[in-house]
């Protein structure tokens, strides 16, 4: 199957297997997850203007708006990737996507009824990391030296928080070629030629 995406199960198709992030699977995420903060903060701390130039206990209302500035960037970074997915599994199905928080995993997601082909599903996985990876990179650049670790924070949240994304993009990439993906969000089901 080509770049495509189907409304409804094509016939011929069975039930192959299931990708559950609620289950067992969320430690191998957790993981993922911790290993994805870790590298980039361990980076930053090593080449990046020392954290206490952003966050000067000298200017305490200065302290107050970048702590702020860092929490509300970082609610609406998870709020604008979730778009994105939404934007791209939209774009490639025309079906109206669902989107949700977990309590019980921390994990906001976006969901869809529809079935997509691999590739199109990688690319449903993976543009939000892209996506965010240039706009906050760009800004890392841009922003006074002084303001770089409140972007900076934002893009080890980008990098960690697509940990669930690229765990299941690595399981998607291992699955036959005519493979097709159905996302509530939380649980991926697959389907594939009986």
């Amino acid at each position: 199957m080509s770049l495509r995406t189907v409304k409804s199960l094509p016939e011929g198709y069975a039930f192959h297997g299931q990708i559950d992030l609620n289950k067992a699977e969320q430690r191998i995420v957790r993981l993922i997850h911790l290993v994805l903060g870790l590298v980039p903060t361990v980076l930053g701390i090593l080449l990046a203007p020392p954290f206490t130039q952003t966050f000067n206990v000298d200017n305490l209302m200065l302290l107050a708006i970048k702590t702020l500035t860092v929490s509300i960037g970082a609610i609406l970074y998870i709020i604008g990737h979730e778009a994105v997915h939404g934007i791209v599994m939209w774009q490639l199905s025309h079906v109206k996507p669902t989107f949700g928080f977990s309590i019980r995993n921390g994990n906001a997601f976006a969901g869809s009824t529809a079935y997509f082909a691999k590739t199109p599903y990688l690319i449903v996985a993976l543009v939000p990391l892209l996506f965010w990876g240039v706009v906050l990179g760009a800004l890392c650049v841009l922003v006074p030296r002084d303001w770089f670790w409140i972007v900076y924070l934002i893009q080890i949240l980008n990098l960690s928080g697509a940990a669930g994304d690229l765990y299941v993009s690595i399981r998607i990439l291992k699955m036959p070629s005519d493979v097709l993906v159905q996302d509530s969000g939380m649980e991926m089901k697959l389907y594939a030629k009986s």
